[in-house]
């Protein structure tokens, strides 16, 4: 009996996170401005920049965005908190004044590395928070 409980407690947690990563990745569909940027808990100084998801299936999205100088687009794959831009991901090429350029760079960096993504509300304002560990950079965006 005790073993028939654990086994129906495991299933139903499971289904509770199985259930939980789909709402996610239906929440991100739709256009964000960029709320906040930091890198190494330093916030740095904002370009306007935003990012538009468009639902292409279950786990795929096609993504196109600014990143202060230019604009990225490609396919993405979202899978719970998982963030994976697919090889078709690209962007403009053009120039700009250097402090410019290494926003940009750092965003794309942040975007193309992503660990984690959430969707979080405040004070009825919904946000996407985009985290890449490995360069210790955080993107928030808040949704039009």
């Amino acid at each position: 009996m005790k073993l028939k409980l654990t086994f129906l407690s495991v299933i139903a947690m499971t289904l509770f996170a199985l259930t939980s990563c789909s709402t996610e990745a239906k929440k991100i569909e739709g256009s964000w401005n960029i709320y906040s940027f930091t890198i190494d808990g330093t916030g740095q100084q904002l370009a306007p920049s935003g990012i538009t998801f468009e639902k292409k299936s279950e786990t795929l999205y096609s993504v196109k965005g600014n990143s202060g100088i230019n604009t990225f687009f490609g396919d993405i794959t979202v899978k719970g908190s998982k963030f994976t831009p697919n090889e078709n991901f690209a962007s403009t090429r053009m120039s700009g004044d250097p402090a410019s350029m290494k926003y940009e760079d750092d965003f794309i960096k942040c975007l193309l590395g992503a660990t984690k993504t959430s969707i979080f509300t405040e004070n009825d304002t919904e946000f996407l928070e985009i985290t890449n560990s490995k360069e210790k950079s955080v993107l928030v965006f808040v949704r039009k």
